[in-house]
Parts: structure tokens; sequence; C-alpha cells
């Protein structure tokens, strides 16, 4: 076996006072280092975070729908025309028309028993309800043209 050789820099003994600095930052390092390593690992936790929160915007940006162009317009079916319809004369269409009232019934007042016997020439036969100071008539049937 070959002798180890001696080391080319070997420390020198620490004087007492030496030996107190020693101590006193290692007391200081080893409060240091815990803080500097948690500092350390909340920036790296940061940095993640950050980078995480860029990405899922990144992707949400992406994810949204994109602003197109405004559609084109519609193009409009022309208006319909006016279905009309061509007819005949005939002759006999007055002779089936029946009227079976007055031409003006605007001012004229009648009283009850001439308003039933009216209608009834009408062909249509009704009554008188009074109730609360109001008189209504009964069994009156308006076709569409209100007469």
């Amino acid at each position: 076996m070959t002798p180890m050789p001696e080391r080319p820099h070997e420390p020198e003994p620490l004087s007492p006072a030496g030996l107190a600095r020693r101590s006193a930052m290692l007391e200081a390092l080893r409060a240091e280092v815990p803080r500097a390593a948690a500092a350390r690992r909340a920036r790296r936790r940061a940095i993640r975070t950050v980078a995480v929160l860029a990405l899922v915007g990144v992707v949400a940006l992406l994810a949204l729908p994109r602003r197109a162009a405004p559609p084109a317009p519609i193009a409009m079916a022309p208006p319909p025309q006016p279905g009309w319809s061509v007819l005949s004369t005939d002759p006999t269409a007055a002779s089936r028309l029946i009227v079976h009232s007055r031409q003006d019934w605007s001012g004229v007042v009648v009283g009850d028993d001439e308003l039933l016997l009216e209608l009834e020439e009408m062909g249509r036969p009704a009554g008188l309800i009074r109730t609360g100071g109001k008189v209504f008539v009964s069994g009156l049937t308006l076709d569409h043209a209100g007469s």
C-alpha cells in the first residue's frame, strides 16, 4: 500500500477567538438556511402557479368563440301579390240578398215592445232583462257586420 499523500492545504488550527466566531456563524447559518430554502420553495411555487394560470388563460382564450364577420344580408322574398280574383257579375245576387233592418238607426228611440217586435221581424227574437237599473237584451246574436 502506498501511503496517503499529505494534503497540500491543510487548515491551520483556529484560535479560541476564531472558534467562537465559527460557532456564532454556525448558529446564524442554522437559522438562515431554512428561511432561504422556504423562500426559494415559495418562489418556485409562485412561478409554477403563474405558469399554470397563464396556460389556463391561453386555453380559455382559444376556446372562446371567434368574432365572425357580420353575416351577409339575407335575400328577401318579394312581397306577396294581392290575391285578386276576377268574378263575373251575377244578376241574381241582388235578389238573393235579404235586408231586414231600417236604413238608418241613428237617433231612433223605440220602446220595449217596439224593439222586441222589430227584432222579431228581423228573424232575431230576443227578450229584455232589467237588473240594477240597466236593461239587457237577451238571446240577441249579432252577425259579423254588427247589424
